[in-house]
């Protein structure tokens, strides 16, 4: 392999066990990754585009395929692109100081983020911006009233039609169940734009298919959404059907449902990472979403790249995604 070869840096902190998340994994508090001659590594980079990538937590599978995509990109464009990962979904003052540091150390000439909190990250962004960096913003849109505030007009941004998808994988949840069944929403952060969207295109998918929306209520791990489907299923006994507005979530709701021997709950999810699409193989889950994190993180490098170049790269790009059921994992 050439001086361009990936060598990984991970910086782990344990914090003890993940509870109903995986009881023999560590919890990761921060990750990076850098190739061998990027600023993380200490070795020089040259005249090569520098990229960094600024995402959710790694702990998520969903988010190591987009790292994927982005180093695919990284290799077939020779650029340096290295990679921050905050520890749990909500880390937003960790994902902050990312961005502060990569301002003040100057170690990138682009910055790739996928925001933690839509709003609350349009400061550091807005700092990011003044300093003449190149701004991608991927999966999880910014809040444009927010960024309007610090003087900055809206992003290239590289997503997925979250509320579409949505209202597919949940209008199939309904379609497996009796007319009026009771059904309930488990939410994400209610800061990040596409846990919204996913919710309102879950509801309204929901509603129009008469099902009776008993319960809403918010989680983003795999242990947050095992204790909450334990309360749901005491508070409302005849819940037919659970939509969770991640394959995260979904894995939490099913691992209960097995445990308690109930097999008259329905689950749906989105992502489409590998364990959902293993449920629904096995019955355990009516339909997910995958919204191909690898051609996200692909399409961002590139888009990143583009603008380094000083080429226009404005408006949104967005990635279709697919409606996966048990018919069609199961599919050779």
């Amino acid at each position: 392999m050439n001086t361009l070869a990936r060598f990984a840096i991970t910086l782990l902190v344990l914090l003890g066990l993940g509870g109903c998340q995986d009881e023999n994994r560590p919890r990761i508090e921060a990750v990076t990754t850098a190739s061998a001659a990027s600023p993380e590594s200490g070795k020089a980079t040259g005249n090569l585009p520098r990229i960094a990538l600024v995402m959710k937590s790694l702990s998520n599978p969903y988010f190591i395929e987009m790292e994927k995509g982005a180093r695919q990109a990284q290799t077939e464009n020779r650029a340096e692109l290295f990679v921050k990962a905050v520890g749990l979904e909500t880390s937003i003052d960790q994902q902050i100081q990312f961005i502060d540091d990569i301002i003040n150390n100057k170690s990138a000439d682009a910055i790739i983020i996928v925001p933690t909190d839509s709003s609350r990250l349009a400061p550091v962004i807005a700092r990011a911006h003044k300093a003449g960096i190149h701004i991608i913003n991927l999966d999880t849109r910014l809040d444009a009233d927010a960024l309007a505030q610090e003087g900055i007009g809206p992003l290239p941004f590289i997503g997925v039609d979250n509320h579409r998808a949505a209202y597919k994988a949940a209008a199939h949840l309904a379609a497996s169940l009796p007319p009026k069944s009771e059904v309930a929403i488990i939410e994400g952060n209610s800061n990040a734009i596409n846990a919204l969207r996913r919710s309102e295109g879950a509801r309204q998918a929901l509603e129009a298919a008469g099902m009776r929306l008993v319960a809403s209520q918010s989680s983003w791990t795999i242990e947050q959404a095992y204790e909450i489907t334990g309360n749901l299923l005491k508070q409302n006994p005849e819940l037919r059907g659970i939509y969770c507005i991640s394959d995260l979530i979904a894995l939490g709701v099913i691992r209960y449902l097995a445990d308690h021997g109930i097999r008259q709950v329905k689950v749906a999810g989105f992502d489409g990472i590998a364990q959902a699409r293993a449920a629904l193989a096995s019955n355990q889950m009516v339909a997910t979403v995958d919204q191909r994190p690898a051609e996200q993180g692909y399409l961002s490098v590139k888009a990143a790249l583009d603008a380094i170049a000083g080429k226009p790269v404005t408006g949104q790009i967005k990635v279709e995604t697919e409606l996966l059921t048990r018919t069609s994992v199961r599919q050779p």
